[in-house]
C-alpha cells in the first residue's frame, strides 16, 4: 500500500545526472512520446531549468520539470508514475513549487496541457490555473492524431 503524500520527500534536481531518472519515470507514465534521458540531460544543463522529484523512500515516483526566470516560471512536465496517481502526489508537487515561487517573488506560472487531458485540467483548475490560449495541433498521439494544447496561467500571490 502507498503511504499518504505527507510521508514522501521532494528533492530539487538541477544536475544532468537526474536525466535518466526523469526519462524512466516519463517512459513508465505515457503510452507514446516519452522523452529520452539525453533530452532531459540537455534541459537540465540550462541554468533556468530544474526539477522537483518526489520519492517514496529512495524510489522516485514523480517529478515536476520547470524553467524559471526572475518574473515567471513554466512547468515543462509534471509526471507521476501510474501506480501512484490519484493519491495527491501531483498536488503535493504543485503546492511545494508554488510556495517556492512565492518565496522567490515570481509572479506568474504557465504551462501547456493537452486539451483532452481531463484529469490534468481538473488538477490545474483546483490550483487556480486559467486558460489563456490554445496551441492548435501541438501534441501528437500514438495514432498520429494531432491534439491541441491549452495554455494555462496562474498568478502567484
Amino acid at each position: 500500500m502507498v503511504n499518504s503524500p505527507n510521508t514522501h520527500d521532494i528533492i530539487e534536481g538541477h544536475q544532468q545526472r537526474f536525466g535518466p531518472v526523469l526519462a524512466a519515470l516519463h517512459k513508465d507514465s505515457v503510452d507514446f512520446g516519452a522523452w529520452s534521458a539525453q533530452s532531459y540531460e540537455q534541459l537540465l544543463i540550462q541554468p533556468a531549468v530544474s526539477s522537483l522529484i518526489i520519492t517514496e523512500g529512495e524510489k522516485p515516483i514523480g517529478f515536476l520539470l520547470f524553467s524559471a526566470t526572475q518574473y515567471e516560471a513554466e512547468i515543462l512536465m509534471l509526471c507521476i508514475h501510474p501506480d501512484y496517481r490519484r493519491l495527491g502526489f501531483a498536488g503535493q508537487l504543485l503546492r511545494f513549487f508554488i510556495a517556492k515561487l512565492r518565496d522567490l517573488t515570481i509572479g506568474e506560472l504557465l504551462l501547456e496541457v493537452a486539451e483532452n487531458n481531463d484529469n490534468a485540467h481538473k488538477l490545474y483548475g483546483n490550483f487556480g490555473f486559467e486558460k489563456v490560449g490554445t496551441r492548435p495541433a501541438y501534441y501528437e498521439s500514438s495514432g498520429g492524431k494531432k491534439v491541441s494544447a491549452a495554455v494555462l496561467k496562474r498568478i502567484i500571490t
